[in-house]
């Protein structure tokens, strides 16, 4: 795979909830691939004083926590009123946007291949910024058990999360690659280690920067 004016080559990472981007995104990194990680970036956003203003006089005082913010609580109001979540979407998603091409940019003078692992990829429309893409999926079955054991989430809490994204199978459609991760942990590994030697071996031209 050839760069375009020597930018970097920028894999989008995306997929439902505890389908395994977390896991997938670590082997990319130990494969000598950087990841970025939105959700990561929204919580250090969410740390600041004056977001953490600003997200209380959004939302209401029951979502703080002392100086800090009840993420518990904020969770539970965006995740079940859209409205809500699209208010809060649009006060982080410039922010984390803006960090990502920064770092993306301090990142391509040694590396070039960097990973996004942005869970609202495809409905940010930031896929368009990626050379290629990658969803993650795994069976409903195996996502609900995952946040009710990992993250102690319920079945219910669990659903509203994943009714606020789009369907794997709308992902997936979109997406350059798919993972299926419907087996192990290592077999999940596995793929990965494979797509990352798979990425690097390949030399094609882009068309506007896609694959």
């Amino acid at each position: 795979m050839s760069q375009k004016n020597n930018q970097p080559i920028i894999i989008g990472i995306t997929g439902s909830i505890a389908s395994g981007k977390s896991s997938f995104s670590k082997i990319l990194a130990e494969n000598g691939i950087p990841v970025l990680n939105a959700d990561r970036c929204v919580h250090e956003l969410l740390k600041s004083p004056s977001l953490i203003k600003k997200v209380s006089s959004l939302f209401g005082p029951n979502v703080k926590e002392g100086r800090n913010l009840n993420f518990k609580a904020l969770a539970q109001i965006i995740f079940s009123q859209p409205k809500q979540k699209r208010a809060l979407e649009s006060l982080l998603h410039p922010k984390v946007k803006s960090y990502f091409e920064s770092q993306t940019k301090k990142l391509a003078k040694s590396h070039k291949y960097i990973g996004w692992d942005v869970p609202l990829l495809f409905e940010t429309g930031w896929d368009k910024d990626c050379t290629l893409t990658i969803c993650i999926t795994a069976p409903q079955t195996h996502i609900l058990k995952r946040c009710h054991q990992e993250r102690g989430m319920s079945y219910k809490e669990t659903r509203l999360r994943l009714n606020a994204q789009w369907p794997q199978k709308k992902k997936a459609k979109l997406a350059s690659l798919v993972v299926s991760n419907n087996k192990t942990t290592p077999h999940l590994k596995k793929q990965a280690r494979a797509l990352c030697q798979f990425i690097k071996c390949l030399d094609l031209p882009l068309t506007q920067g896609k694959l």
